[in-house]
This record gives structure tokens, sequence and C-alpha cells, in this order.
């Protein structure tokens, strides 16, 4: 900046790197932030699926229990 004294160019580089530096904090936190939630959801949804699953196994296998006792004569 012509006419300027030699400081006020310094002292807007410092601004700008402290305003940067916030935004970029501000950034990497809210990404972190929103990964977290999602491999959270995803773990959770992995649970509900494997549960479901199980009580599908279970069912079937009680089912054919079932069957097996009536269509097989005791000894």
């Amino acid at each position: 900046m012509a006419g300027s004294p030699a400081g006020i160019k310094g002292d807007m580089d410092i601004a700008y790197l402290s305003t940067l530096s916030a935004l970029d904090g501000s950034v990497v936190g809210g990404l972190t932030s929103g990964v977290a939630t999602w491999l959270s959801q995803r773990a959770q949804a992995r649970e509900s699926q494997l549960a479901r699953e199980m009580a599908r196994r279970d069912d079937l296998y009680k089912e054919f229990i079932a069957a097996r006792r009536h269509t097989v004569k005791p000894l």
C-alpha cells in the first residue's frame, strides 16, 4: 500500500491469518462432528439389522422344531 505506515500491512496479514484459522477450526470441528454422527448411526443401524436377523432365525428354528415334533413319532 503506497503511503501507508509499514506496520499496517503486517497487522492486516495477522488479522486474516487469525480469521482463517478460526474458520478452519470451525470447519474441521463441524466435519468431525458430522462424521462421528454418521458413524454412530451406521453402527446402530447395523446392530438393529443383526438383531432382526437373529429374531428371524429364532422364529424359523421354532417353526422347524414344531413341525418336526408333529412328524416324528415318539419311541
